[in-house]
């Protein structure tokens, strides 16, 4: 499984998420959209705006639900 697919599913459910990328930057708020290579979050500030990050810029992600992903068969 690659992080866009884990994301994927969250999106679904619109989770909050908190977001590091390998600049430093950190993205907190509710995850809306996941690509192949964006994530889109909407900020959780005083004044929310949409982020657009990089899905390979991202070096860790945390979220404060969980969500249940389907078991890949080791061949």
């Amino acid at each position: 499984l690659r992080l866009t697919d884990v994301l994927g599913e969250l999106a679904a459910e619109r989770a909050p998420v908190s977001i590091l990328t390998v600049g430093g930057d950190a993205v907190t708020g509710e995850l809306r959209a996941v690509g192949d290579d964006v994530v889109t979050v909407r900020t959780a500030a005083e004044h929310p705006s949409t982020a657009y990050v990089p899905a390979g810029a991202i070096v860790e992600q945390s979220c404060s639900r969980a969500v249940a992903l389907p078991l890949q068969e080791q061949s």
